[in-house]
């Protein structure tokens, strides 16, 4: 999770504090579940906002570096607006706007959402984001001083949790860094879509592999763990509500595998899904050629492919 913090005005950031109207306070661009949470701003909710890691950005207009620091203080009015007050971390490095301007996907940063003054939440990992896209050096978060929120934050998260699966058996093949999993319906109109995503994988030099095509075990369902197991990326289709593709989209978060999801009807995204980004199209001739360069790109980021990687039109 972390706060994203947009601002017109070039100065704003100079006291340490900001003034916003209370619409603009975790609504716009939030998704409705932390909107509900956290817009009332309670006593509890507040001492949880000032756990997050903050993003202050400007408009898009300004093009200034964003910094990275913390929420200290929120103090509502009821009448008129929110006060909240802040600290730039200085052991955290500045953002660029071109660099910013290019993880906007990553960063569940909607299309014309930087033009526009607001204090949003986004349920992100702010940092790995930023690790990932070697925008942040690893040691700056692991020799953050004890006596500051960034050290306090970075020891509360968990790398692993404990888990023995009793309906699945750990397969014994490794994380395999180009297979990417196909999680659709079984219907013969989504063959086409498996095309599609196919041809994108394909293009990106990377092996894609849909979950029925694949009959390695005694059961269905451990043929479906391991593949998502092995896999550096799945992507899962949630068009028409299907409970098996529900189900397997589960199974690849549980075991932080980073998931695309797709869908030909944003009313087939569930409440606790619609916080995440999907890609939807139509599937048609001409929809899914639209959904290829979304797909490709989404991939590429994922999977830290050069825009250079051979790719091939289609």
């Amino acid at each position: 999770m972390y706060h994203l913090i947009v601002v017109g005005d070039p100065e704003a950031y100079d006291d340490g504090s900001i003034v916003l109207d209370r619409p603009r306070v975790l609504r716009e661009y939030t998704s409705e579940a932390l909107t509900e949470r956290y817009a009332g701003l309670a006593e509890d909710a507040v001492t949880e906002l000032k756990r997050f890691p903050a993003l202050f950005a400007y408009e898009r207009v300004n093009q200034k570096d964003a910094r990275l620091g913390w929420i200290t203080g929120v103090q509502p009015r009821h009448d008129d607006g929110s006060r909240f007050t802040y600290v730039f971390d200085e052991a955290l490095p500045s953002i660029s706007w071109d660099r910013l301007d290019a993880l906007e996907w990553e960063l569940d940063i909607g299309q014309l959402e930087m033009n526009r003054t607001h204090w949003a939440l986004k349920d992100v990992d702010l940092f790995e984001i930023l690790l990932e896209a070697g925008l942040m050096p690893a040691e700056a978060l692991s020799a953050a001083p004890s006596n500051t929120p960034l050290h306090q934050y970075t020891v509360g998260l968990r790398d692993t949790i404990e888990a023995t699966p009793r309906i699945f058996r750990l397969p014994a093949e490794p994380r395999q860094d180009r297979l990417v999993s196909v999680m659709l319906p079984y219907q013969s109109s989504f063959d086409s879509v498996n095309q599609a995503i196919r041809e994108v994988c394909t293009s990106l030099g990377l092996d894609c592999q849909r979950a029925k095509d694949i009959s390695d075990e005694p059961e269905v369902i451990q043929d479906i763990f391991s593949l998502i197991y092995r896999s550096a990326v799945v992507i899962c289709d949630l068009s028409g509500r299907n409970t098996n593709v529900y189900y397997e989209t589960g199974i690849a978060h549980t075991l932080g595998r980073p998931v695309v999801l797709l869908t030909q009807n944003d009313e087939h995204v569930s409440f606790d899904l619609r916080h995440l980004r999907f890609i939807q199209y139509v599937n048609n001739g001409e929809g899914l050629e639209e959904l290829k360069p979304k797909l490709r790109a989404r991939l590429r980021t994922l999977l830290r492919l050069p825009s250079s990687s051979g790719s091939t039109p289609g």
